[in-house]
């Protein structure tokens, strides 16, 4: 997952949307396309990647917590009980910290999912700049660098540990075959890959790209490994963690303050 420290006001498009009560979200993709650097915040695909598919068309505004569970609602109308129409000024689903940027492919497979009421893990892990996230992959997540798998660290409380299982099997994020996954809409599931096999094979060329220059100097192996760990490159946290945990970990820069990556 991709996480972000994004600005603490609210985009201009974002105010005029609350202010005027409506509902279509989509002008703030541009918003969140600058703030998570064009990278999907679930699977870390981007739209400068080379799949010809991915691009700012099929990247969305999504809302992490989902609206259904947000908006006080009267279906019979489609209006905010408390202040129509439609939605009040102030309704949560203008929360700024809610809305994260996403494929459509990942927006779909996690669609109106969340955690019951009494569920153990009582929502997912939010990529967005919270103090339960910050560094995430450090304190929830790690990777298996072969498989590519995205798991739960060993060493977290078992709440956090089933929140994060729930968050990794719900949305997908390693295998989208299971069942709750066949439903999702044809376009978005036609490009729902297997993420874990794309993360293991990037790994794999990185882990070539790197030895081919073994013999090279400093600034180029450290430019190199600077490109691949990015917060605008797709899958930057295993190739983070990979670079941490090889012969180069020596090369790695401090990562910015404008993003941390989970």
């Amino acid at each position: 997952m991709h996480t972000v420290s994004r600005p603490a006001d609210p985009p201009s498009e974002l105010v005029s949307l609350a202010n005027s009560g409506g509902d279509d979200f989509g002008p703030l993709a541009k918003s969140l396309d600058d703030v998570f650097a064009g990278v999907c915040a679930y699977c870390e695909r981007t739209t400068r990647d080379d799949d010809p598919d991915l691009t700012t068309a099929f990247f969305t505004c999504d809302h992490f917590k989902p609206r259904h569970q947000l908006c006080h609602q009267d279906p019979t109308v489609g209006q905010c009980q408390d202040n129509p129409p439609p939605h009040s000024p102030d309704c949560p689903i203008y929360d700024w910290d809610n809305l994260v940027y996403a494929c459509r492919s990942c927006a779909d497979a996690k669609g109106g999912q969340w955690p019951r009421p009494g569920d153990s893990a009582d929502s997912y892990i939010n990529p967005a700049d919270d103090a339960d996230v910050v560094d995430a992959h450090n304190a929830v997540f790690v990777y298996d660098t072969d498989s590519g798998h995205i798991l739960p660290r060993d060493d977290i409380s078992r709440t956090a540990r089933y929140k994060a299982e729930r968050t990794i099997g719900d949305l997908a994020l390693n295998d989208p075959r299971r069942a709750l996954h066949q439903g999702m809409r044809y376009a978005a599931k036609a490009r729902r890959i297997n993420l874990a096999e794309l993360r293991a094979q990037w790994v794999k060329r990185l882990r070539a790209v790197l030895d081919a220059l073994a013999a090279s100097d400093r600034e180029v192996l450290s430019f190199v490994i600077g490109e691949y760990i990015h917060i605008s490159s797709r899958f930057s946290s295993i190739c983070r963690q990979y670079i941490q945990e090889s012969e180069y970990r020596d090369y790695l820069t401090p990562p910015t303050s404008a993003a941390v990556q989970s």
